[in-house]
């Protein structure tokens, strides 16, 4: 395969590290698995990316500096999400915004344990950690349910 013919990353931000998409390349791919250890990455069929920690970033930059030639990883950044919103999420979770993502994991969980002892509804914690886990909560009908 030509330099010219290859494709460069996407970068976009992610709770907790970065997602990254990219043409398929079995090379590449092949490459990136090897370097990049199982617990810093991890493939996303949904979304067709691959979601990096913050760790393995400059690893994934090397070798697609490697790989693809001229690379410079920030001209591609999408922020694909709305600051405020976030925010917002990390407020309903008692966090700081900005906080790691643990650290939101940690109150998520105390706060469901409160809400239940107090007879709270916990839709807003749900939906709040489910953003900043970078994913849409789902309701009830978007569930699959076994055929009858």
């Amino acid at each position: 395969m030509s330099r010219a013919s290859r494709t460069k990353l996407k970068w976009s931000d992610a709770p907790g590290g970065y997602w990254i998409c990219f043409d398929y390349n079995a090379d590449f791919i092949d490459r990136f698995k090897r370097l990049i250890p199982y617990k810093q990455r991890k493939w996303d069929g949904d979304r067709k990316a691959w979601w990096i920690s913050k760790r393995a970033a400059d690893d994934v930059q090397q070798l697609a500096d490697d790989f693809f030639g001229d690379y410079r990883p920030f001209d591609n950044v999408v922020f694909n999400f709305d600051p405020m919103a976030s925010a917002e999420a990390y407020i309903e979770l008692q966090c700081w915004p900005g906080a790691p993502i643990e650290v939101a994991e940690a109150a998520y969980e105390a706060l469901v344990k409160l809400y239940a002892r107090e007879r709270l509804d916990p839709r807003a914690l749900h939906r709040a950690i489910a953003q900043l886990r970078g994913l849409e909560p789902r309701n009830k009908a978007q569930r699959s349910r076994p055929a009858r």
